[in-house]
């Protein structure tokens, strides 16, 4: 047998769920002593029958504390490690690696296609970015991917026919191995390693273009429970962050470069850092054909993706879990006709999104015992149970966009990069709506899609009702 690794965390933390047992049985120990001590002044048999009633008080009182920690705060962890775990067949396994590819091939979104550009036959391509040896696979916490048996993008695209330049990648996997750890139980790291542009040995770049005419940046952004994104780099950079006010931030970056900082004071963590930046200027000034792939959940500022002309094509890939990036290549060949839609409205700067002055730990001032039940209950816990001010209302999302357009309060294509449901294809389609059916609360509609382009491909109809409104009563769109 191997050696068994004890994992303090989880004993402290089971250790923190039973404080007040631990009290109250410590108390009934001591009392048990005392009263054995004090005993020694009785004779027999007295001193005998107050020993034994003091050691049968003190199993009493043990057994109903710990029945009551078993049924109560311990009931769920130690359900969890008796429970039969089972164990999945290799069909099982298998047939969910097959439903995860599925779904990312009707997940991708192509938001640039350049007079038809993609797709292109499996061909020799240049991936540039350091994300595309470590992308990111899923969320954090619940939404964890065990990226040891996951399909990269990398293997993604060889899985489809075509052949990546491996001198690149191996650049990229010596610049640094493993991604900085974004994690809800050991901090965040929002360092976004990348290589100096400068950094690029030039008979690298001249075996690039000697390798293929075609040039694939990959970015990535990561994010999940435990922390929200910074929407301001400074304190991070610098080191500072930490509570400020009700302006919560927290977490660290290491810069790719001593001469220069990848972000400044006022940026987000959704924009591209000066290295990404200075890549893509020089991919760009490398290649005449570039393809973008974004490979994150949030909604990235994607601005610059219209400066070049180089930039034909962007794809928009979240985290693809264990054999999702395997639809990247299905899509850039054809294989498979991308129909993803956006569930977000894509802004061109972040910063002008009406709520993103009240993003930060804005505490509720009565929650006073959740706050301490918490942190009693679970070390890693601040206790502090806050919110975010929308101060849209019921305007959230594209509402507020389209309804401020229309009030004249902001122009609509100088705000909105990606409008909520956006997405291209390698087809055209017709949708022909029929009658709108209207029975009390029930709202009904017959759509016909037909395809009038000659590739095979799928389509989403996407139905939107604006009630009637009557004085005084919710003003919403929906």
């Amino acid at each position: 047998m191997g050696n068994v690794e004890v994992a303090w965390k989880d004993v402290i933390s089971v250790i923190q769920m039973m404080q007040t047992h631990l009290i109250i049985i410590g108390i009934a120990l001591v009392c048990m002593v005392a009263m054995m001590f004090i005993a020694k002044r009785w004779k027999k048999p007295l001193r005998g029958q107050i020993r034994w009633q003091s050691f049968f008080a003190f199993v009493l009182i043990l057994t109903v504390v710990l029945n009551a920690a078993f049924t109560g705060s311990l009931y769920n962890t130690l359900n969890v490690m008796l429970s039969d775990k089972g164990q999945l067949s290799p069909e099982h396994m298998e047939n969910s690696r097959q439903i995860v590819e599925e779904v990312t091939n009707e997940g991708v979104i192509l938001t640039k296609n350049t007079d038809g550009y993609l797709p292109i036959a499996p061909q020799k391509v240049n991936v540039f970015g350091w994300s595309s040896t470590n992308p990111i696979y899923g969320g954090t916490g619940s939404g964890t991917v065990d990226a040891s048996t996951a399909v990269g993008i990398l293997q993604g695209l060889e899985n489809a026919g075509f052949e990546t330049n491996e001198e690149l990648s191996q650049m990229y996997m010596n610049y640094r191995a493993q991604r900085p750890a974004i994690s809800i139980n050991d901090g965040q790291d929002w360092t976004l390693p990348e290589i100096p542009a400068a950094d690029y040995p030039e008979d690298v770049l001249e075996r690039a273009k000697e390798f293929s005419d075609t040039a694939v940046i990959v970015f990535s952004r990561t994010g999940g429970e435990g922390a929200d994104l910074p929407f301001d780099m400074g304190p991070v950079m610098d080191g500072t962050a930490m509570d400020i006010g009700t302006k919560y931030m927290k977490g660290s970056y290491t810069n790719n470069s001593e001469n220069y900082a990848d972000f400044e004071a006022g940026q987000s963590y959704l924009e591209l850092s000066r290295t990404e930046r200075d890549l893509v200027e020089m991919v760009c000034g490398q290649f005449e054909d570039v393809i973008v792939i974004y490979n994150g959940a949030n909604a990235l500022e994607l601005g610059w993706t219209e400066e070049y002309e180089q930039i034909k094509g962007v794809l928009l890939c979240a985290g693809a879990g264990s054999t999702g990036f395997n639809a990247l290549g299905n899509i850039l060949s054809g294989e498979v006709n991308p129909s993803g839609k956006t569930a977000d409205t894509w802004l061109r700067d972040l910063h002008q999104a009406p709520y993103i002055n009240n993003i930060g730990h804005f505490a509720y001032t009565n929650t006073q015992e959740t706050a301490a039940a918490a942190q009693a209950a679970w070390e890693r816990a601040d206790g502090i149970v806050s919110f975010v001010n929308y101060v849209e209302g019921v305007y959230v999302g594209y509402r507020f966009y389209e309804t401020a357009a229309e009030e004249g309060l902001l122009n609509y294509e100088d705000t909105v990069m990606y409008p909520f449901g956006y997405g291209l294809s390698y087809t055209d389609f017709e949708q022909e709506m029929g009658e709108l059916q209207i029975s009390g609360d029930t709202i009904s509609v017959e759509v016909t899609v037909t395809n009038t382009g000659d590739t095979a491909g799928k389509d989403i109809a996407e139905l939107y009702y604006t009630p009637p409104y009557t004085n005084g009563g919710l003003k919403n769109q929906v």
